[in-house]
Order: C-alpha cells, then structure tokens, then sequence
C-alpha cells in the first residue's frame, strides 16, 4: 500500500542510486518558475513541498573562518555527545573504560585537537571548543585520521564507482544475501 501511496508501484531496483559524473540539471525553483503564467495545481503543490522543504531545512549553525576551524567545531560538538552517550552508559551501569574513537579526514583539526600549542592562526577559535583537545589529552577521546577513500558517509552522499560502492558496502556490513555464491 505505501508503493501506491509514494508513486513507487513501477520502481525498479538499480545497483547504483546515483549516476557517477552525473551533472545536476535546472533546480526545483527555476523549473517551478516556468509555469507561472499558467501554474496548476500540481505546480501549486510542489512549490508548497518546497516552501515546507526549506522552512524545516536546518541552517548552518556553525560559521567559521576556515575549513580547519570549521572541521575543529564539528569534532568538539560530536566530542560532547560522545561525552554526553558515555554519562547515559554510565547511568545504566554500562561501563566504557576505552577512549572512544572519534575520526577525521582533517590532518590540520586533528593536529589541533591532539597539540596544546597555542597558534596565532587559533586565536578566533572559541575557548568552549578547546573541550575536544582537553578530552584528547586525558584520554577520554582518542583521534585518528580517516582517509577520503574510507569515507563510509560517501556511500550515502556521492555517486561513487562500483569497485568504491562495493568496498564501503562491505565495510559496512551490508551484504546481498541473494548474490550467487
């Protein structure tokens, strides 16, 4: 019944969800903007979609000076609820001794995270993120680098090759169970 409901009764299964080098064409809004002068009401109900798209779509909340202070805030905030889960586990007498392991692709965070140097070109970044490198030198967190190709969110946001798409699929534990063996 929820085929029926999303138009999906036709819907073929693909081995790939993203044409790899695919361009992107004309956006939503620009598309919308040609029936203007005769807009119906399937038109009227798209641009609703996205009006409400675009009102739940969550801005930015972090604004930054560069890529490395971006990436820096990004692992401090994840440190906090990586700080916050190990209080609940605790709440519910699951003891986690290990440093748990928060990884990045950012040579330069990581070096910040794991280096109490102060550096001229820190000066902007905030005290309250200096939470990671404190938790990085007691031990709580430990960091480590994660090359691009390793990268498991890719298979979910980028058209990736077959060989890439395969490797992520295994890495994470995702297997056709209806693959000839």
């Amino acid at each position: 019944m929820k085929d029926l409901e999303a138009g999906l009764l036709g819907a073929k299964p693909v081995h790939f969800l993203m044409e790899q080098n695919h361009r992107l064409g004309s956006s939503t809004i620009h598309v919308l903007s040609q029936f203007l002068h005769e807009a119906h009401q399937d038109h009227w109900s798209t641009a609703i979609c996205v009006v409400k798209y675009l009102k739940e779509e969550k801005t930015q909340t972090i604004v930054s000076h560069s890529s490395t202070e971006a990436e820096y805030k990004s692992m401090a905030a994840v440190a906090c609820e990586l700080n916050w889960l190990k209080g609940f586990l605790h709440c519910l007498d699951v003891d986690h001794s290990q440093p748990m392991d928060l990884k990045c692709d950012s040579q330069p965070a990581l070096y910040l995270a794991q280096n109490p140097v102060f550096h001229e070109r820190t000066e902007y970044i905030k005290v309250d993120c200096h939470f990671l490198r404190d938790a990085a030198l007691d031990g709580t967190i430990s960091t480590t680098h994660v090359s691009t190709t390793n990268q498991l969110v890719d298979i979910f946001i980028k058209a990736l090759g077959k060989r890439q798409f395969k490797f992520l699929l295994g890495n994470l534990g995702i297997y056709d169970l209806h693959a000839p063996t």
